[in-house]
């Protein structure tokens, strides 16, 4: 955790070339240049990182009928005929992919999305 504020400081400075110190408690909400506090930042990357982890225990069908549904929100009739199979196989996908999702953030302590 503290590699990733030291990354985040060191690309601060680089795109903005100024420093101003201050104590971390006196730092504005709005001091990045994403709009966000920096450890907001830094927790970001890292739960999308468990995210991306968590996925490659899906089979390529479970994880595509998974981000197609939940992420992009296609309809289930959209996503059927992409994978080129039944609505029930794709809602079949989806749960086995929350099924496995669940388990494998209880297993290893991380913690998970709504799954």
């Amino acid at each position: 955790m503290s590699r990733i504020a030291s990354n985040t400081a060191i690309d601060f400075l680089r795109r903005n070339g100024r420093i101003s110190l201050s104590e971390i408690d006196e730092m504005p909400e709005h001091y990045s240049s994403h709009g966000e506090h920096p450890e907001k930042l830094a927790l970001e990357r890292e739960r999308r990182g468990a995210m991306d982890t968590a996925l490659e225990i899906l089979t390529d069908r479970e994880r595509a009928a998974l981000v197609m549904r939940d992420v992009e929100d296609l309809p289930a009739e959209e996503v059927a005929a992409i994978l080129k199979c039944s609505k029930a196989t794709v809602r079949s996908h989806i749960a086995n992919a929350r099924i496995k999702l669940k388990r494998y953030f209880a297993e290893t302590g991380m913690p998970g999305e709504r799954v």
